[in-house]
């Protein structure tokens, strides 16, 4: 037996009132193209001790997953060096980005939300 069911958002955002006229951002300074990118962390770093003690690191070691900031073309490099297997990214903010001459820069409205409430193909036409 198959059951099915609607997902509905109860609260879904609101686009914000500057999102009509996102402005264009560096996501990285230029100045560090060439590093990891902002708080870069693997599953196999050594974890950080809170008031002495040591969290549980029970299957972090089979998890290859990690973390961070936008990357460069630079810092992807990089990253992927740091990392073992398959890699995929996962972009969880709300506006469009592009690399140019290697650097990430993207449009930006309040809250990274230049793209909420927008259709894919609205979204791709810009």
């Amino acid at each position: 037996m198959l059951f099915s069911a609607p997902l509905v958002q109860k609260n879904p955002p609101v686009r914000p009132g500057d999102a009509d006229s996102p402005v264009l951002i560096w996501d990285v300074d230029p100045k560090l193209e060439k590093s990891l990118p902002r708080n870069f962390r693997t599953t196999d770093d050594r974890l950080k001790t809170d008031k002495g003690e040591i969290p549980a690191e029970t299957g972090l070691a089979d998890l290859h997953a990690s973390g961070s900031g936008e990357f460069t073309a630079d810092g992807l490099k990089l990253l992927l060096a740091r990392t073992r297997g398959p890699v995929t990214v996962f972009d969880l903010r709300q506006e469009t980005h592009i690399f140019v001459n290697g650097l990430p820069i993207s449009w930006f409205a309040t809250r990274d939300w230049a793209n909420v409430g927008r259709s894919q193909g609205a979204i791709e036409a810009d």
